[in-house]
């Protein structure tokens, strides 16, 4: 399990925000941004984070997991295209006809085994 054996990693996750149609995939990659869809954290980090949990964060609890204080400066592990879909339309961050958009993304639903 990449996740538990690699310290410098913070995320695993399903979710690309750029992932287009006719990438790659089967193809993950490091990044040091934090996705915010579809995410893994080790359970030590999630009992770290919790108690500082920020109860009205300004801009989102996503934007507070990107912050250095957060992630510790480690990476996520996000795939090329999507493994995962977004399907809300109502939230703080979702606006009037987003999810139109987010329908239109690629997304892998055939990978096999990673």
């Amino acid at each position: 399990d990449l996740l538990a054996e690699d310290p410098s990693l913070f995320c695993v996750s399903a979710w690309n925000d750029n992932g287009l149609e006719g990438w790659d995939r089967k193809r993950l990659f490091r990044t040091d941004y934090f996705a915010g869809l579809g995410w893994m954290i080790r359970q030590q980090e999630w009992e770290r984070l919790a108690p500082k949990w920020p109860d009205v964060p300004s801009t989102g609890w996503d934007h507070w997991m990107r912050l250095p204080t957060s992630n510790q400066m480690r990476e996520c592990i996000v795939p090329e295209v999507s493994r995962t879909r977004h399907i809300g339309d109502k939230g703080v961050n979702v606006k009037s006809g987003q999810n139109n958009i987010y329908s239109r993304w690629a997304f892998a639903d055939e990978v096999g085994t990673v």
